[in-house]
């Protein structure tokens, strides 16, 4: 267990006795219950750390893995007007003539976006493939604390 959930554990366990001597026993079990959700929160946050690597993830590439790419903007634009299109169908505002003709075209038009999609997540997955490969052959101890050190013995 880290000195930080440690010291979480102290200072609930101090502040839950102050409080229940100066005020009483319901607001330190409150006290008590906010200091748990916090030790809670930060073994979380630690195993999350250590599963997934605190990498050197710029703002910039978090960026582009996390952004969607124009392609997968348009295919939810068309995909919504595909939904929109069939709740106009029932509830009569357009045609079944006119609905078979525009989902047509629209379908198709999905289908491309898709297929653009699909082929702009391979650079991406390449990016994420790299970053794992990295990771396991550090032996899951490519931490940033690690790096800094390896960069301050050069």
């Amino acid at each position: 267990m880290k000195l930080a959930s440690k010291g979480i554990i102290v200072l609930t366990l101090a502040l839950g006795i102050g409080t229940a001597v100066w005020v009483g026993l319901p607001p330190a079990l409150l006290v008590v219950a906010g200091g748990t959700l916090c030790l809670v929160i930060a073994l979380a946050w630690g195993s999350l750390e250590r599963l997934g690597g605190a990498g050197e993830l710029t703002l910039d590439e978090a960026l582009a893995l996390a952004a969607p790419t124009a392609a997968e903007e348009q295919k939810r634009a068309v995909l919504r007007t595909l939904k929109d299109l069939e709740y106009e169908l029932s509830v009569g505002k357009i045609t079944r003539e006119d609905f078979e003709v525009a989902s047509a075209h629209f379908r198709a038009e999905a289908k491309r976006l898709i297929a653009e999609a699909d082929s702009s997540l391979g650079s991406r997955l390449e990016q994420a493939e790299a970053r794992a490969a990295r990771f396991l052959a550090s032996g899951g101890k490519d931490t940033q604390a690690g790096r800094k050190a390896k960069a301050r013995k050069k």
